[in-house]
């Protein structure tokens, strides 16, 4: 939906849409932005070739260097006399994304870039768009819920939720402020108590109770810490109980993308429900 107000697709019904920090009107905007929605929007009995001489014309230029050009950059030239439909799903989803490209847009979005392929078309459409920004000069927004793939692909992250932006900034910012280093532990039942009271020592840093009765048990540093001298004493307690054969294995790990979006719906549920109820009772 968001995605569809910006193209002009769906009349919003509150609020203004800025680009380049200017209020413009939508049809001027929309020319330089290029869109590749969830379902490849193709003609399956039109061929590739056919369908970039379609939407040049439909543009209103031939540029037969540029469209050669993406043509050869997204190896679809052994594919331009096969029918749409006769195409695999990563192929399809390069032709999407060259006709996107044929106007040279600003910007460039993506909604569910790699929703529905497998794994290594998935690879192969996340390296196309690593090459955009360097070959084009487009700025991607891409909307998506596989976090793995924002961490890959993107420099800034906001979070929708809801109609509202709740959280956003560089990817790298977020995940330091909000991110819990853990260390999960591979150890017997019988040498916890022990072990505990190692732990304690350190103020920043406590085991996680749902944990306990799991074969790795995890041990939190408080967000944001990163005090190195209280990793690495504790990297030498672990150590000292592996000499003695009570620590099996152990690894340490930050949060992940997908846990911090769990905890930040978690987090802003509540207000945001609170703020809606305040504005139906006014």
């Amino acid at each position: 939906t968001f995605f569809n107000i910006l193209v002009g697709e769906v009349e919003k019904t509150q609020g203004q849409i800025l680009f380049n920090h200017k209020f413009e009107d939508v049809h001027f905007y929309t020319k330089n932005i290029g869109i590749c929605l969830q379902k490849d929007s193709l003609y399956s009995e039109l061929t590739v070739r056919e369908h970039f001489e379609l939407i040049s014309a439909l543009q209103g230029h031939r540029d037969t260097k540029k469209v050669d050009a993406i043509i050869s950059i997204f190896s679809l030239t052994q594919y331009l006399d096969l029918q749409v439909f006769q195409l695999n799903d990563g192929t399809r989803r390069k032709v999407c994304i060259g006709l996107a490209l044929l106007r040279k847009p600003d910007y460039l979005f993506f909604d569910e870039a790699t929703s529905g392929i497998d794994v290594f078309t998935c690879q192969v459409v996340q390296k196309m768009l690593k090459a955009i920004e360097y070959k084009f000069g487009s700025i991607i927004i891409i909307s998506t819920h596989m976090m793995r793939e924002v961490e890959f692909l993107c420099d800034r992250l906001a979070v929708l939720y809801d109609g509202e932006i709740v959280i956003s900034g560089p990817v790298y910012s977020i995940k330091k402020s909000r991110s819990e280093k853990k260390i999960k532990l591979l150890m017997d039942q019988k040498h916890l108590d022990e072990f505990f009271s190692e732990v304690k020592k350190f103020q920043n840093c406590w085991i996680d109770p749902h944990t306990l009765n799991d074969m790795y048990k995890v041990i939190i540093l408080k967000k944001g810490e990163e005090n190195p001298e209280i990793i690495q004493k504790l990297l030498q307690v672990i150590a000292r109980f592996q000499e003695q054969k009570l620590i099996e294995d152990f690894e340490l790990s930050s949060s992940t993308l997908d846990e911090l979006f769990i905890e930040i719906m978690r987090e802003y549920q509540p207000v945001l429900k609170d703020r809606a109820t305040e504005n139906s009772d006014s």
